[in-house]
């Protein structure tokens, strides 16, 4: 994590899973938001957000997982013809664009995306604390 978010260090140990720890997991987290300039509603809601970034991601990779096998898309052959298919689907309906990165897809992988979103969201709780 960035050296900007060097208070997001502190918190990182402490969020999901949850667990028989979860109200202390919850009060360490909230002191530690507490100490940076947030009061007790903000600090909850802050670590709200995080708890559900979290487990909110943990969750959708878990299901696109699950999908993928319940579809029959579990191995990269099958994967690999899916979207030629939908590459298709794209260029015959129109949409150049998505058509366009299907045929050479670039960008960041799922833990990058992750982390870009996560960067987002310490950068918006930081900035908010330092009004």
């Amino acid at each position: 994590m960035a050296k900007r978010h060097l208070w997001y260090a502190q918190l990182a140990p402490t969020l999901p899973p949850l667990g028989p720890c979860a109200m202390r997991r919850t009060e360490f987290q909230l002191g530690v938001l507490l100490e940076q300039g947030a009061d007790l509603g903000r600090a909850v809601a802050y670590a709200a957000l995080l708890d559900r970034h979290v487990l909110g991601s943990a969750q959708q990779v878990a299901e696109e997982h699950a999908m993928r096998r319940r579809l029959g898309l579990d191995t990269p052959q099958w994967l690999i013809e899916a979207v030629t298919a939908a590459q298709g689907l794209a260029e015959q309906g129109g949409h150049e664009l998505l058509a366009r990165w299907m045929r050479a897809p670039t960008g960041p992988d799922m833990d990058e995306q992750f982390e870009i979103s996560l960067t987002f969201l310490l950068d918006g709780i930081e900035t908010e604390l330092n009004r």
